[in-house]
């Protein structure tokens, strides 16, 4: 995906989340795994002022539907795979990022397609306005919503980008869920602002990990110690070639030392 589709289709999601009623304020929830229809959701929603919210989709099923009564979404996006598990109720719009789902789920694509080339209307958005909700992890009680201003992901952008270095010659590979803050916003929205290529992974496993390193050559990323305890106990790991790796950012646990 070019640049210049990515603006296209962020353009055309704008369009389509008006025509699903959604103004500014309203809250767009996402269950998927990381799918590059994400990003262009979270965008589309700043277009307007609207706030994305991903959620944790490994939750069982009712923690699942607490996040969602608590933010109450006017769209629900998801996946295959989690358009199954959501009951009709759960949200006034219903989008499938994948085709194959029937009635009542909407093509997302269907959507994009309609909206090509409409003229947008002007947008009176801030950046102090609200773009994303994040739900905590590792708490003793329920989760809880996190806000985040368009300033607050702007200036991490620019924060990220000094810290790492990144240039647009620079190739992000993500692995962690794009509904942490981790996958979305350590290094991905931050190679985007700078102009960066990004490889997204749909999840996690150790032979695509190390395929994509060894083969693709990225030269950022971030990984959890756990992901790489994987990564090590992996046969694969003596054999790739790690070279074109010139950032690993990691954190939340004891770090393997080997």
């Amino acid at each position: 995906i070019t640049y210049g589709q990515l603006v296209r289709r962020v353009q055309a999601g704008a369009i389509a989340l008006k025509r699903s009623d959604v103004r500014r304020g309203d809250r767009v929830a996402v269950l998927a795994r990381n799918l590059p229809s994400m990003l262009e959701i979270l965008f589309a929603c700043a277009v307007i002022g609207a706030i994305f919210v991903p959620i944790n989709w490994r939750l069982r099923r009712a923690d699942i539907k607490y996040l969602l009564d608590d933010c109450v979404p006017k769209v629900l996006a998801c996946d295959n795979v989690h358009a199954e598990i959501v009951d009709p109720g759960w949200a006034p719009h219903l989008w499938c990022l994948e085709e194959g789902v029937g009635y009542p789920w909407v093509s997302y694509n269907n959507l994009l397609s309609e909206s090509f080339g409409q003229p947008q209307e002007p947008q009176s958005t801030s950046l102090q306005d609200p773009i994303c909700i994040l739900y905590t992890a590792g708490t003793t009680g329920r989760s809880k919503g996190v806000l985040l201003s368009q300033s607050n992901v702007l200036w991490n952008a620019i924060n990220s980008r000094f810290l790492h270095g990144l240039t647009g010659k620079d190739h992000v590979l993500t692995l962690i869920p794009l509904f942490h803050t981790g996958g979305l916003n350590i290094q991905t929205i931050p190679a985007l602002f700078t102009g960066a290529t990004i490889t997204l992974h749909r999840g996690f496993d150790s032979v695509s990990a190390l395929t994509a390193i060894d083969q693709e050559k990225p030269t950022l990323t971030v990984l959890v110690p756990s992901q790489m305890a994987i990564m090590l106990d992996d046969p694969r790991w003596d054999d790739t070639d790690l070279t074109s790796l010139r950032y690993v950012v990691t954190g939340s646990s004891v770090v393997p030392s080997r």
